[in-house]
């Protein structure tokens, strides 16, 4: 008999992989691990009205006459998988990644998965919350704190120390959206660079978004552009790989629901730095380098570089706390999906 049928996202292509792709195939990994009988749903939106329509929605609708059922738990793996909340008749379990606030207005994205948030949490009975501030961000919104169960994300296995040579260059990785400030890390590398002994190295940022164009007419106006690469669609072992090659990761995101790239950088032995203003988890920026602003992060990079001993030991440090992070996370994991229920809160 199946005991959970899990709502995600799309199987993805290794070069197409996303934070919330990952997390879906964590889930399932640990589902497998403790040997628990499951369906996985996914929701191809397609592109084109046919294509949203079908798989999007009929697909999965079909797929649910045939297998609702009361006794089984429903697991909608991220905000978007929600939405097929209201045709369920068992327990409903929503992860919720990121709570987009007020001041980090990202155009008719932010509109879209407030609204998408705020319709999965109604209809949830009990919601996963991948980090303390996303939790709290949630009561902010009127969600009962007893409904919120805070389970920290975890760092997939294949972020791991590889035995090749660092090369010459800082490394960037997220989307190129307004949130995620790529701007202050041009800042910071633009006067790195300026330093002695730092003005061969090289700034490569790896992700994609509407804020590229922007980014590269910036790194253009500081006259870095020639010492600047975009990077796009790495698969898994390409992504290990820029980690551990990476001298330093620069983190200037403003707001993070949890921010893997610092944990994953630091599985690979690569030292990261971040804004100390920013609003992402303490347990993840715990064993990185916070930073007053890009010229602060210039400085103290320009130190840890010119200190071996220093950056050997925050490389150590940082690849045991990581190694340590994931430490019973299928088990929790395991005990919410099939705790004991009451029934549904329809309360908000």
């Amino acid at each position: 008999m199946v005991k959970a049928v899990i709502f995600r996202r799309p199987f993805e292509s290794e070069s197409m992989k996303t934070g919330l792709g990952r997390y879906a195939d964590g889930i399932q990994g640990c589902l497998k691990a403790e040997d628990v009988e499951y369906i996985p749903m996914d929701l191809s939106l397609k592109r084109g009205i046919k294509g949203l329509l079908i798989d999007g929605m009929i697909r999965p609708l079909l797929h649910l006459i045939n297998c609702n059922d009361k006794s089984v738990t429903y697991h909608a793996t991220d905000e978007l998988c929600g939405a097929l909340f209201p045709f369920v008749k068992g327990r409903r379990i929503l992860t919720v990644h990121h709570v987009i606030t007020d001041n980090e207005w990202d155009g008719i994205f932010s509109l879209i998965w407030r609204k998408l948030t705020k319709y999965a949490v109604k209809r949830a009975d009990t919601i996963i919350s991948i980090s303390e501030p996303t939790t709290a961000d949630l009561i902010d919104m009127g969600v009962s704190p007893d409904k919120i169960v805070t389970i920290n994300n975890r760092v997939d296995t294949v972020f791991r120390r590889l035995d090749i040579q660092k090369s010459r260059y800082i490394g960037c990785m997220g989307s190129l959206y307004p949130r995620k400030n790529m701007q202050d890390s041009l800042l910071a590398f633009f006067e790195l660079i300026e330093r002695p002994g730092m003005d061969d190295l090289e700034l490569r940022i790896v992700g994609k978004g509407p804020e590229e164009e922007n980014l590269r007419l910036r790194s253009k106006e500081l006259g870095i552009d020639d010492k600047v690469s975009f990077l796009k669609d790495l698969d898994e072992q390409e992504l290990v790989k820029f980690y551990n090659e990476s001298l330093l990761i620069f983190n200037t995101s403003l707001h993070e629901g949890f921010g893997l790239v610092t944990l994953e950088a630091q599985a690979c032995g690569t030292p990261t730095l971040h804004l100390a203003h920013a609003h992402i988890p303490e347990v993840v920026t715990r064993m990185s380098i916070p930073c007053e602003s890009p010229h602060d992060m210039a400085r103290k990079a320009y130190d840890l570089l010119n200190d071996k001993c220093e950056y050997n030991r925050i490389s150590k440090k940082s690849e045991e706390y990581v190694a340590d992070f994931n430490n019973g996370y299928c088990g929790r994991y395991r005990s919410v999906l099939f705790d004991d229920y009451n029934g549904p809160d329809n309360s908000e």
